[in-house]
C-alpha cells in the first residue's frame, strides 16, 4: 500500500482450568474451582522506508472476558478488559550516526497458578496460595538509540501498572 507494507490479523486465545481436591488429614482447605479466560484480538500495522530512514507504526486492540468460580469458598469474579496498544518505531542514518527511536504498549497475564486461591502445601513451615483477583499487568516502553562508530548511547522508559 503507498510505498509501504501493511500487516493486519486476528488472534483469538480461548482457555479453561479446573482444579478441585479434598484433603481431611491437616487444616488446609479443600478446593474446587474453575477459571475461564477468552482473549480476542486485532492487530494492524503499516511499515514503509524512504532515503535512509524506516518507520512502523501499528495498533492492537485485546478484548478479554475473565470468569472465575470458588465453588467452595469465595464466590465467583468476573472481569471483561478492553484495551489498546500502539506501538512506533522509526530508525535513520545521519551520515556516521546511526539512530533509533521506539514506544509499545503491551500486556502480560499472570499464570493460572497465581490466580487460584487454593493452599498449596510445601511444609510445615511454608503455604502458599494465589489470588484470583490479579489483574493483567500493562507495559508501556519507550527507546532512544544512537550509534556513532563503537559508542553506542541508549535511553529506556517503562511503566508497568497492575
Amino acid at each position: 500500500m503507498w510505498k509501504g507494507k501493511i500487516q493486519a490479523g486476528v488472534e483469538e486465545s480461548f482457555v479453561k482450568a479446573s482444579q478441585t481436591y479434598n484433603i481431611n488429614i491437616t487444616d488446609i482447605p479443600s478446593a474446587d474451582a474453575s477459571l475461564t479466560e477468552n482473549t480476542i484480538a486485532a492487530f494492524a500495522e503499516y511499515a514503509f522506508a524512504f532515503s535512509h530512514s524506516q518507520l512502523q507504526a501499528g495498533i492492537r486492540y485485546e478484548h478479554v472476558d475473565y470468569f472465575y468460580n470458588d465453588k467452595i469458598g469465595t464466590g465467583s469474579l468476573e472481569r471483561h478488559q478492553n484495551n489498546w496498544f500502539p506501538s512506533i518505531a522509526f530508525s535513520t542514518q545521519l551520515g556516521p550516526v546511526a539512530l533509533s527511536a521506539s514506544f509499545s504498549g503491551k500486556t502480560r497475564r499472570p499464570q493460572f497458578w497465581k490466580l487460584t486461591n487454593e493452599i498449596q502445601y510445601h511444609s510445615r513451615y511454608a503455604y502458599q496460595t494465589g489470588d484470583p483477583t490479579l489483574k493483567n499487568e500493562t507495559y508501556l516502553n519507550g527507546g532512544l538509540n544512537a550509534k556513532w562508530k563503537w559508542l553506542v548511547l541508549s535511553g529506556t522508559y517503562e511503566k508497568i501498572t497492575n
